[in-house]
């Protein structure tokens, strides 16, 4: 993995197959590095959700990024996207300064895959792991798409099945993401309950892509407080992964390895019946 001799990921016929981004900086990011100064180097994975990304971090810039978005391709492209963005940086394995990972809620099968991957790296490198809530992940990329301000509110869904999503709210504070609602799981009627006072509400997510319809059909009046950007804009990213995680390494915020379990939010074993219900407790 890194280096000269790594392997590309093959292309795949997948919404046009690997993006990748080089040395770019959104102006949020930018910011970031500013105040921080110098900074450390973060390997990023998201696999929480539907997008396979992994991103390289340093001092606030994406130094590069690969991914793929699509459902059911993690276990296979994962380690070929994190090959070629660590190769796209210049970066050797062994110089990273700790892996990030999106932590959850999220997809349960896609959860296993990033972590196990990321406590693979950091075994085989000695390097700590830094779990990161996917739900302030996703508040994250708002802001790194330009799409906050004081007065909003971003509310962060990921489809939970079964006519629920998982959820989390945040306001931005001078460029810090302060938890409003912490994740939790809700339906579509308690949604709209929760945030009946907010008069501008920035959703992101894939949850949005099921809310949305229902929104407009259940409540057309209290539709019109909530923002819905474009889908390309309101998913996961690893660099969005990767900003916080930065910022959580450099406060300390590392895991223990032997007790670093996905957060689920769902009861792990209901998680296993509703996707595989032949198996019971």
């Amino acid at each position: 993995m890194g280096g000269k001799g790594s392997r590309l990921p093959p292309e795949v016929p997948v919404r046009g197959g690997p993006r990748f981004w080089e040395g770019r900086r959104h102006a949020r990011d930018q910011d970031r590095g500013n105040r921080r100064g110098s900074g450390v180097t973060i390997l990023a994975i998201e696999t929480a959700t539907e997008v396979c990304g992994a991103a390289i971090i340093q001092n606030g810039a994406v130094i590069s990024e690969a991914s793929i978005t699509a459902p059911h391709i993690h276990s296979e492209k994962l380690i070929g996207l994190i090959d070629d963005a660590l190769r796209r940086a210049a970066i050797d394995p062994g110089r990273i300064d700790g892996i990030a990972v999106s932590i959850g809620p999220g997809s349960f099968t896609g959860l296993r895959i990033g972590l196990s991957v990321a406590k693979g790296i950091a075994f085989a490198c000695g390097k700590p792991v830094v779990p990161v809530p996917t739900l302030k992940a996703l508040a994250a990329q708002a802001g790194r798409e330009s799409l906050l301000n004081s007065a909003s509110l971003v509310l962060t869904m990921i489809d939970a099945g079964r006519e629920e999503f998982y959820i989390a709210a945040y306001r931005d504070s001078r460029g810090t993401l302060q938890e409003v609602t912490p994740p939790r799981a809700a339906t579509p009627d308690e949604v709209v309950r929760r945030f009946a006072d907010e008069k501008r509400i920035v959703v992101m997510g894939d949850g949005a892509d099921k809310f949305q319809p229902w929104l407009t059909v259940a409540h057309p009046s209290p539709s019109l407080r909530f923002l819905f950007p474009q889908r390309a804009r309101r998913l996961c990213s690893a660099a969005a992964v990767g900003v916080i995680g930065e910022e959580e390494l450099a406060a300390g915020h590392t895991a223990d390895l032997a007790r670093l379990e996905p957060a689920y939010l769902k009861d792990f074993r209901a998680l296993v019946r509703e996707h595989q219900p032949e198996v019971h407790s």
